[in-house]
C-alpha cells in the first residue's frame, strides 16, 4: 500500500481557530449533529454508539474544533491481534471542508495507531462517497477490495488501508 511520502506520526499544520483533542463526555451531543451533518442525515450509527465509543475507547476518539464549535470527528479502534488499525469512523461538517480538518484528524487517529503498534490502518468507505474517496486517496489509502452487502441491503463498502510509517 503507498504512502505518498506522508508519515503517520506527521500532524499537519491546522489553519488559524481550528484545534484537534481527545473526545469529551461534554462532546458527545455535538458529535452526533456533526454525524448527521457530515452524512447528510445517512448516518449508520444511533446517536448512543457515540456515547459507548467514549467509554470504550476514550484514547481513539478526536474531535476538530473551530474556536469552540466541534466540527468534525474521528474514531480509530485496534484489531485484535492483526496489527491492523481501523478508521471506525470520520465526519467533517460540510463547511469546514478542504481546511485540513479531515487529514488532520485521521493523522491523529494513525498516530494513536502507531504508538498502539498497528502496522496498519483500515477502513471501509461508501463507494459513492467521493468526497471521502478523494480525501482517503490522497492522503495514500487504497482499494483492498468491494465488500458487496457490508452493512446489509444498499451497504457496499471499499475496503482500503495504508501501510503506517513508524510502526516498527
Amino acid at each position: 500500500m503507498a504512502n505518498e511520502d506522508r508519515s503517520a506520526t506527521t500532524l499537519l499544520p491546522l489553519q488559524p481557530g481550528y484545534s484537534i483533542r481527545h473526545c469529551e463526555r461534554k462532546d458527545i451531543d455535538a458529535v452526533t449533529v456533526v454525524e448527521r451533518e457530515a452524512f447528510a442525515g445517512k448516518t449508520l450509527y444511533p446517536d448512543f454508539f457515540f456515547a459507548q465509543t467514549l467509554d470504550i475507547n476514550p484514547e481513539g476518539f478526536f474531535v476538530a474544533h473551530y474556536d469552540e464549535l466541534v466540527v468534525g470527528y474521528v474514531i480509530a479502534a485496534l484489531g485484535q491481534g492483526t496489527g491492523k488499525g481501523w478508521i471506525q469512523s470520520l465526519g467533517v461538517v460540510p463547511a469546514h471542508r478542504r481546511r485540513g480538518v479531515g487529514s488532520n484528524l485521521t493523522a491523529h487517529a494513525e498516530k494513536f495507531m502507531v504508538g498502539q503498534g498497528q502496522k496498519e490502518s483500515v477502513l471501509t468507505v461508501d463507494p459513492d462517497n467521493d468526497v471521502a474517496l478523494r480525501l482517503y486517496r490522497r492522503l495514500g489509502y487504497t482499494q483492498i477490495e468491494m465488500l458487496s452487502g457490508h452493512f446489509g441491503k444498499d451497504g457496499d463498502r471499499l475496503l482500503m488501508g495504508l501501510t503506517l510509517e513508524g510502526s516498527e
